[in-house]
């Protein structure tokens, strides 16, 4: 009953489109991402972030997007159908949580889908490797990093080429889980509506027994005015 009531909210705040991954904040062998230091990072003071991206052409598989050969072998980020975000999760305050939640929210007015993968330092490094040394005994972190990939799905955009192709402003945030399933968010509407949950599961037991009442009052009232007729 509580999930369905916590989805009811979570639909009703949900403006446009959201794609949401919920996941695991488990230790992991710690790499050296070099490439992270240019990307946006999240944590407990900076939960929420703009961002743009410009979606891979019509037709083109989300599996298949900045998956080329070319982008494979790239030691750095160059597609610009996808952008990546570093997530600490070894903040005191998020500590407590093994449970977050990574959502991406846009306008309706942007036919596009997205695909959100949460990767483990090591799975990282080696897809952007550097030269740097690794450490014979590697200390672990919490640390994830967030791959998002968009493309288009409406009508084919008239350019030929991505510079052409019109960038899809969307919103990235990063919250705990509690209970493993409550987003942070909800808590403060968790809290006004639960004691009127409370009030209306009291109140409605009593009004059925007033309706109830009546209603039988009604039904021998009815059954004294025939029986005086007969």
């Amino acid at each position: 009953m509580l999930r369905v009531f916590i989805s009811l909210i979570l639909t009703s705040l949900c403006i446009g489109n959201t794609e949401i991954v919920n996941f695991d904040a488990y230790s992991a062998n710690d790499a050296d991402v070099l490439v992270s230091n240019a990307w946006s990072s999240f944590n407990l003071r900076t939960s929420e972030q703009h961002a743009e991206i410009i979606p891979a052409p019509l037709n083109t598989p989300l599996a298949a997007v900045c998956s080329s050969p070319e982008d494979l072998v790239s030691t750095v980020p160059s597609c610009p159908n996808e952008i990546w975000f570093k997530l600490n999760l070894d903040d005191d305050e998020w500590r407590t949580f093994s449970k977050f939640t990574f959502r991406v929210s846009w306008a309706a007015s942007y036919p596009v889908d997205f695909a959100i993968s949460i990767l483990d330092p090591e799975a990282v490094a080696a897809r952007f490797p550097t030269n740097s040394s690794q450490k014979d005994s590697p200390s672990t972190t919490r640390t994830k990093y967030a791959r998002v990939r968009s493309v288009d799905i409406g009508v084919a955009a008239r350019s030929n080429g991505h510079h052409g192709a019109p960038k899809v402003p969307f919103i990235v945030s990063v919250e705990p889980l509690h209970f493993g399933f409550v987003p942070e968010s909800v808590i403060p509407l968790l809290q006004a509506f639960v004691p009127l949950l409370i009030g209306l599961l009291w109140a409605v037991p009593k009004v059925l027994r007033y309706v109830g009442s009546v209603a039988d009052e009604a039904r021998k009232e009815v059954y004294d005015a025939r029986s005086k007729k007969k």
